[in-house]
Formats: C-alpha cells, structure tokens, sequence
C-alpha cells in the first residue's frame, strides 16, 4: 500500500497527515510569481526570462535590445520605448481584460529577430492607434513569427506601424481583432 503521508510527509510535515497532503496540493497549483518589468535597460540589453507584469506604464528611455527566453508580459498599462527596440526570443504580451491598454509602445524603430512574440487580448476601442504594439517610425522583421490575437484599437487593432514595414522570412498571424476604424489585423 503506497502512502502519499509517508512517502511525501514523513520527513518534511510533523503536521495531520491532512494538512500535509493540502499543503502539498496547493504548493503544487500555487501561482506562478510575477515580477515587475524592469525600468531600464542597463548597458543597452535586457534579458527576460519567466512572468513579469507591468501594473502602471513602465517608460525606457534608452535604445534597448530584449532577449528573452518563454517570457510572458501581463500589462495592465502601457510598456513605452522613448528610442529604438530590438526583440529577439519569445515573449507573450497578454492585455489585462478588455479595457486593456496598448501593450507596446515605440517612439522609435522596432526590430524583431529571430523571435516569436503573440500580443493577446491588448488594447481597446479607446485606444486610437496599435492595439497590440505601437511603432512611430518603422518595423522590420526578419526570421521571426508575430501572432495577434483578440487585440483592439481605433485604427490597427493588432498593429500600427507609421513608418515603413518591412518582413523578411517571416510569418505573421492576425486572429480575432477589430478597429473600428480600419485595419483590425495591422
């Protein structure tokens, strides 16, 4: 007869065996921790890994290169880049609910190698351009692939890009998203 008290909890729990099995289940459903984006991109890059939430706009206000590896962006408020940005790795920006702002901001221009970033449920109608990201100048992208999904704006509900856009051995994916204006996908 196999135990979980006795394989689990005989060594760790002094507790009921009870309460040792629902400390061991809610250990094991326990939320995954978020961090706070960071605020800055100390010496020009910036590495993400794991779950990070942006609760009020996070503004960076250098030129910043993101590697990120499976991260995952909750934004209950907008992430604003004052210079270029370059994406490399895998990043998901998921927006807060439907009165979610942009998640992506970019005064300048945007560069995204060798990535794969998915911008779901960003924006709303309030929002006037880029539901998902926001580029000023241009947007390149080469090797990557950028999928958005249930994203919303007045104009762009996945995408606004003011300059050029330029895609290079790539695939984006546009699912679900709406401007009133025009351009639901980009």
């Amino acid at each position: 007869f196999f135990s979980l008290h006795s394989w689990y909890c005989s060594d760790i729990c002094t507790m009921p065996w009870r309460w040792c099995l629902w400390l061991s289940f809610a250990a094991a459903m326990r939320i995954v921790q978020e961090d706070a984006f960071p605020s800055n991109c100390t010496a020009g890059t910036l590495h993400l890994a794991g779950r990070y939430k942006v609760a009020s706009v996070v503004t960076i206000h250098e030129s910043c290169r993101i590697v990120a590896a499976q991260a995952v962006v909750l934004s209950d408020a907008a992430l604003l880049f004052k210079q270029d940005v370059f994406f490399q790795g895998s990043i998901h920006f998921v927006g807060s609910d439907r009165a979610a702002p942009r998640c992506v901001e970019v005064e300048g221009n945007a560069s995204i190698d060798e990535a794969t970033l998915t911008f779901e449920a960003c924006g709303n109608v309030a929002v006037e351009d880029g539901g998902g990201i926001y580029v000023e100048k241009d947007l390149a992208i080469s090797n990557s692939e950028i999928t958005f999904q249930h994203c919303r704006a007045e104009v762009g509900g996945g995408a606004f890009v003011g300059g050029a856009l330029t895609s290079r051995a790539s695939k984006i994916s546009v699912f679900s998203c709406h401007a009133a204006g025009g351009g639901g996908g980009l």
